[in-house]
């Protein structure tokens, strides 16, 4: 008994006993069998396939091209030469389905079933058995499904198989990772990335078989990859985690510090940046050269509180030969005592001692007033910067 077999994956293909039969040439009949295949769980109703197929006509005409084409593949069907029992379709006045005991082989069919053993497969090292099942499903996949077809309920089923193949494909990577298959693991990669660049879980395994392989450059050069495309495609920069990778294997060798470090990594999670370096904050200058800040200027980059804290200090801290007086409460009787060198005693000197005193505390009030411009010039400057960021 002839066996058909039907490709569904990258072209449109149908065969009989292996070679290649011309009974599906007309493409609204391809078309016909392929949307029922892939909906070949459960009959379809005519008038939803008429509407899918020709949805640009009126309903008489598409109904009447149904007909058309239905009857072409039932009359191709007949080049398998299969009893009633395992014919292609099943066929009433409203409904029209596959029938799941013909004598056909769906590489969709085969390829979905690996896709469940796969999504419930212990994580790790794989079993011949499965290892050789997930390849045959990696072959299947010649391409995108229905390669060439754009039409809305195709497009849909080609993301959804599309994804199938990277969870197979990711599966056989975490495979060839562990068993050291530093080869077959970077080739399995190369097929994810070719379905989506932007794939950062599988940069990351290439990244990590780089390293093993000893190539440290080809790894480096992958997280460059990755970030471009997640740029290019995305808007994003790469993961927390796979920066943390990046920086593990540009640092191989190297004795990383780990002292005062927070959080305890090993390595910065900054997504948009490299490690801070060390040495002088610097701003461009009027001829474009860098120059390192001023010390106004870093005043000015902390809060105004802090300038203001700062301004407070230096005040309280008076001048050599300016100390504060000693405060007494109110109504005790008793007078303050006069600073050292500074306070006017109970009874203010006269003559030349009185106007030496007058002179001191002149000096020192110069001195006070110094200090106070000196602040209100680091506070306006503060409130400069703060205006400019």
């Amino acid at each position: 008994m002839p066996l058909g077999r039907i490709r569904l994956f990258g072209r449109f293909e149908t065969t009989v006993d292996g070679s290649d039969t011309s009974w599906l040439q007309a493409r609204k009949v391809q078309e016909l069998l392929g949307y029922l295949l892939l909906e070949r769980n459960k009959p379809v109703q005519r008038e939803k396939l008429a509407d899918k197929l020709w949805p640009s006509v009126d309903a008489s005409h598409s109904k009447k091209y149904l007909r058309q084409a239905l009857w072409q593949l039932q009359k191709a069907g007949e080049a398998l030469d299969s009893p009633p029992a395992r014919r292609l379709l099943v066929v009433d006045q409203a409904w029209i389905g596959i029938n799941p005991n013909a004598d056909i082989l769906v590489d969709v069919v085969e390829f979905e079933q690996t896709y469940e053993v796969c999504v419930h497969a212990p994580r790790g090292c794989l079993s011949p058995e499965l290892r050789d099942r997930f390849e045959r499903a990696i072959a299947l996949y010649r391409g995108d499904l229905l390669d060439g077809w754009y039409h809305d309920w195709c497009l849909t089923h080609q993301e959804l198989y599309r994804s199938m193949y990277l969870v197979i494909l990711d599966k056989l990577m975490i495979d060839a990772e562990l068993l050291s298959n530093f080869e077959v693991g970077l080739g399995y990669g190369r097929k994810a990335l070719e379905q989506d660049r932007a794939n950062e879980r599988t940069h990351v395994r290439m990244m990590r078989l780089h390293q093993q392989a000893g190539d440290r450059t080809a790894a480096l050069r992958q997280f460059e990859l990755c970030q471009q495309a997640l740029a290019a495609d995305l808007g994003v920069a790469p993961d927390a985690d796979t920066v943390r990778v990046y920086h593990g294997i540009r640092d191989q060798g190297r004795s990383i510090n780990t002292a005062g470090t927070s959080s305890g990594s090993l390595w910065s999670t900054d997504k948009h940046r490299g490690p801070v370096p060390q040495g002088p904050v610097t701003r461009p200058g009027t001829d474009g050269q860098r120059r390192p800040r001023s010390g106004s200027s870093m005043n000015a980059s902390r809060t105004p509180l802090a300038a203001v804290q700062a301004g407070l200090a230096k005040r309280d801290t008076a001048p050599t030969g300016l100390a504060k007086r000693e405060t007494t409460p109110a109504g005790s009787g008793k007078r303050s005592a006069a600073p050292a060198g500074l306070g006017r005693p109970e009874t203010a000197p006269a003559g030349p001692e009185n106007r030496e005193y007058e002179g001191a505390a002149l000096i020192r009030l110069r001195q006070l007033s110094q200090s106070l411009w000196e602040l209100q010039r680091e506070m306006k400057s503060s409130i400069e910067a703060l205006e400019n960021r």
